[in-house]
């Protein structure tokens, strides 16, 4: 963007001409403000990784239940089978 200075101007067109270049003097408080809703979004944020962490964590819970309750079910089939084999042993010696 070229700047133009005219001889009569004085500097009124060049102004004009980069009015929106102008540094707001109420920035401050609306940065502020912005700083507050960021704050807000941010404790929003933590708020819901917070739950999805412990909505992952009873998962996790539930989940290892399940397997150690499938382990327990093996053993109880294996040891149903290692006292069945060991029937059938004494039955054939007898």
């Amino acid at each position: 963007m070229a700047l133009s200075i005219m001889k009569g101007d004085k500097g009124k067109r060049k102004e004009a001409k980069h009015d929106h270049l102008k540094v707001n003097r109420d920035d401050k408080g609306k940065r502020k403000h912005v700083d507050d809703h960021d704050d807000d979004l941010d404790t929003f944020d933590l708020e819901n990784r917070i739950k999805k962490l412990k909505e992952d964590f009873g998962r996790l819970l539930k989940a290892n239940k399940a397997k150690e309750a499938n382990k327990s079910k093996e053993v109880k089939l294996a040891k149903k089978a290692k006292k069945a084999k060991k029937e059938e042993l004494k039955a054939k010696e007898a």
